[in-house]
This record gives C-alpha cells, structure tokens and sequence, in this order.
C-alpha cells in the first residue's frame, strides 16, 4: 500500500493565524480601545490590516506576531488613526478644490472616521472636503461640522 502525504501548510498556517489572533487579544492596550485586526497567514509569513487607534498599538501588535512560533515574518499594513488624520490633512492641502479653503478647521479621526470642524464657506466646500477624505484609504465615513 502507498502513502501519500497531504501538505499540511494549510492547517498550520490556519493554527498559526489562530495563535496570532489570541496573541493579539490579550494585548492589555487593545482591551481599552477599539481596534479592527485581521490576521492572515500564508506559508508562515502574517499579514495584518485593520486600523487601531495609535502606531504605539500597531507597533504592539506586530511584535506580538512576531514572537508566535514559526512566524517566518510580518507584513504591518495596519492603519492608525494618527496617521490616517495626517493623511486626511496632507490630501485636503493637496487637493485643488479644498487647498483654497482657509485655515481654521480642524481633522479628527476616530477608529477611521473623519471629522472636520470648523468654518467652511458654503454647501460646495463641505462636500468637496468630504469628497477628499472619503477618497483616502482607510477613511470609513467623513463629514463636516460647521462652526459658525
């Protein structure tokens, strides 16, 4: 009789995509902020995307991926929500239809949603910078609040 063995890279890398994820739960930073991290695993190597609220966690939680055995390596495509602020801001100086809008407002973005405080001069300017920021990867909604 002839044994044929099944490559078992499959069943491993869904064990190592489930030691990671609990990893990643038991951070103590993720359990007082809301985070969004998904887990995949191919060959040994770990991807993560999602967006969490700091670098400092996404930091974090790419070193705890790293110390699960036979992790080969991490790829940290994780958002944060400093940086994606940045990226909202860099995108509204950027763009031709909101870069003529004076200062005075102000980007905030929680978990990958964007708000923007502050005067805008009328219905066309709020919806073009709505438009911006909803056109930057990771933004999951914007709007604008206007301050009179």
């Amino acid at each position: 009789m002839e044994a044929t063995a099944l490559p078992t890279t499959l069943s491993t890398d869904m064990d190592m995509e489930a030691e990671v994820t609990r990893a990643i739960l038991e951070l103590d930073a993720l359990r007082a902020a809301p985070a969004e991290v998904n887990v995949g695993v191919t060959d040994g190597h770990v991807t993560l995307t999602g967006i969490v609220p700091s670098r400092m966690i996404a930091a974090e939680v790419e070193r705890v991926s790293r110390g699960v055995p036979g992790v080969s390596g991490v790829s940290n495509h994780l958002l944060d929500d400093g940086s994606l602020t940045l990226r909202v801001a860099y995108a509204l100086a950027d763009d031709p239809r909101t870069r003529i809008i004076p200062p005075g407002y102000r980007v905030m973005c929680v978990f990958g949603h964007v708000t923007l405080v502050g005067r805008f001069a009328d219905e066309p300017e709020r919806q073009a910078a709505v438009e911006v920021a909803q056109d930057v990867t990771g933004v999951r909604s914007a709007k604008v609040v206007s301050t009179h």
